[in-house]
């Protein structure tokens, strides 16, 4: 159910003069089939918790809820799940996916109606601090904003 609604995150490689710099450029590309409701994603997440308290997917099960935060404008949470993810040591297979997701998180930062919103919980999050500017410093799409780091730096309470 929630890999219909939000299908996959991918990279695409771009070079000059596709690239907004010279040299690899790394873009991220998000598709989602159906319009998003976080309402059926979260109950069938619910469901499959309830039914395997201790079940042998449940570290796929949090990834899968980070990405339904995303979308659901619930950074705080997302931020959190998608952080302990990258952190998980005993489940390096997810990190690919964990990381994409993130990035796919900080990328909406060049949007400006989630923009405040974002920025305050990457403010309050240490983890994802520390992921964001980790980001923005790499040779990727984050390099884009970097612009933002100085702006969410302020937002630290």
């Amino acid at each position: 159910m929630t890999r219909q609604y939000r299908t996959w995150t991918h990279v695409q490689n771009r070079n000059w003069p596709d690239a907004p710099f010279m040299g690899r450029y790394v873009h991220l590309v998000v598709e989602r089939e159906k319009p998003f409701e976080a309402a059926r994603p979260n109950a069938a997440l619910d469901e499959y918790r309830k039914a395997y308290p201790q079940g042998r997917y449940l570290a796929d099960v949090q990834l899968l809820r980070a990405g339904v935060a995303v979308d659901a404008g619930d950074y705080p949470l997302a931020l959190r799940l998608l952080c302990s993810a990258l952190a998980d040591e005993n489940h390096k297979e997810l990190h690919m996916d964990a990381a994409l997701a993130l990035a796919q998180c900080f990328e909406l930062l060049h949007d400006p109606e989630p923009r405040l919103a974002l920025a305050k919980a990457i403010a309050a999050d240490p983890a994802a601090w520390d992921r964001f500017t980790a980001f923005t410093h790499s040779a990727s799409c984050g390099q884009r904003l970097r612009v933002y780091e100085n702006w969410v730096s302020s937002l630290k309470k």
